[in-house]
């Protein structure tokens, strides 16, 4: 869902943006073509086209005994039992475990000025795990694949790229979150979820005064022998000043009746001088819903807040957290999240948090807490430390214990940097 739509419209947004102005005129005054064009960053520049690189890499090392799941809550949205998600634990198999993943992206976008705005042009590589005979191996592969043009106010784009679906303004304030909204990627979900991105047709469209609306033909690859699919998406956002909003509807599949998949996201984010509330409310074709509500104060030194989840399955879900700067570069949290289902028993987690920040670029986290009911038959408790270092340069790195009374334990290590 978020990795939320890893590009909701990211291509989108980015054209909408780009200046609309003639980029021949202000070259005659001594200006490149990247400058005229409002471009910065890293680039290359033509005469008439200036082209973006983008790119990051990030690198994870885990060693442990942890590799053994520990089933804690699920959920069985309508009481499908083959669409169900789950939540579960580190738990120990008795025996020293590592694996590593190296991944990374790379961007060029080039762009150019036209009689009706900014002419784009995009392809964005990615790391992928190709199988092989003997296990797995790096590849190559491309992630979006697009061009586009626009003005002001009307962008149109064609290509492979990110979905204009947005299932923002959804996700919970409290410390823990919650935990069904946890189980669909921190928000509202589905029980059946239509296709979007992939192949599409767009339009972005600038309707002034912080209003976006978005439409697009997407999922429309097809194979050798089967019909292109074909998903209708249509979204509505507002951004001002007392927050944002958002409506998104998918209709799949609009080639053939025979396909009758929809789902419809709604959210809000209303932004107070104290107090921020969201609420959300996702629904799809086989009458399935999931509405979530959520509400923070600030005070001098603390934040409160508290969060709660409803399935039209009779499954609700409750968080609160009070998160307090103690001093100078010291945060603490204290929160818990409960979650009760038709099908399984009840489960909870309390958990606590201290954040101090050891220097200006290193800072220090430690958690504890406990995880209760749902499959477990007694409680896991458990602790974690983590250290975190960002000197600058977009290059972040951090080291991170973590045990439970599983015996489980892993030692984890990342470092990750981007360029543009």
């Amino acid at each position: 869902m978020k990795i939320k739509s890893l590009l909701l419209g990211s291509a989108a947004m980015l054209l909408v943006s780009t200046p609309a102005f003639s980029a021949e005129r202000l070259v005659d005054f001594g200006l490149g073509t990247c400058d005229a064009l409002g471009i910065s960053g890293l680039t290359l520049e033509s005469d008439d086209n200036c082209l973006a690189i983008s790119g990051g890499v990030d690198f994870e090392f885990i060693v442990g005994d942890y590799n053994s799941t520990v089933p804690w809550v699920d959920n069985f949205p309508l009481g499908i039992s083959a669409s169900y998600d789950e939540l579960g634990l580190d738990g120990a198999n008795g025996s020293l475990e590592s694996e590593s993943s190296v991944g990374w992206w790379l961007q060029f976008v080039a762009t150019a000025d036209s009689d009706f705005g900014a002419a784009k042009a995009w392809i964005k590589f990615e790391d992928a795990m190709v199988l092989t005979t003997g296990g797995t191996a790096d590849g190559v592969a491309v992630d979006e694949a697009a061009v586009s043009i626009g003005s002001e106010t009307l962008t149109l784009i064609f290509g492979k790229t990110g979905s204009v679906f947005n299932d923002g303004n959804d996700e919970p304030l409290n410390f823990l979150g919650l935990v069904n909204s946890e189980m669909v990627d921190a928000g509202v979900g589905f029980s059946t979820v239509a296709a979007t991105g992939g192949t599409v047709m767009q339009a972005v469209m600038a309707a002034g005064d912080g209003i976006t609306v978005m439409i697009g033909l997407e999922d429309l690859q097809s194979g050798t022998t089967t019909l292109a699919g074909g998903t209708l998406v249509g979204t509505l956002e507002v951004d001002q000043d007392w927050g944002s909003a958002n409506v998104s509807f998918a209709y799949d599949d609009v080639f053939d009746p025979a396909v009758n998949i929809w789902n419809l996201q709604a959210g809000v984010t209303l932004e107070m001088e104290m107090a921020t509330l969201v609420a959300a409310l996702a629904t799809d074709n086989l009458g399935y819903w999931n509405a979530l509500f959520s509400a923070s104060a600030e005070f001098d030194i603390f934040t409160l807040a508290g969060s709660s989840e409803f399935n039209s399955d009779g499954s609700m879900g409750f968080g609160g957290s009070v998160e307090a700067e103690v001093a100078d570069g010291i945060a603490l949290s204290l929160g818990a999240r409960y979650w009760d289902t038709t099908a399984d028993p009840a489960a909870a987690q309390i958990a606590g948090q201290i954040i101090f920040d050891v220097s200006e670029n290193l800072t220090a986290t430690g958690q504890a807490g406990v995880y209760a009911g749902g499959h477990l038959f007694g409680n896991v408790s458990y602790v974690s430390g983590e250290l975190a270092w960002a000197p600058g340069g977009d290059f972040t790195a951090a080291i991170k214990a973590e045990a439970n009374s599983t015996g489980a334990y892993k030692l984890t290590t990342t470092a990750a940097k981007e360029f543009d």
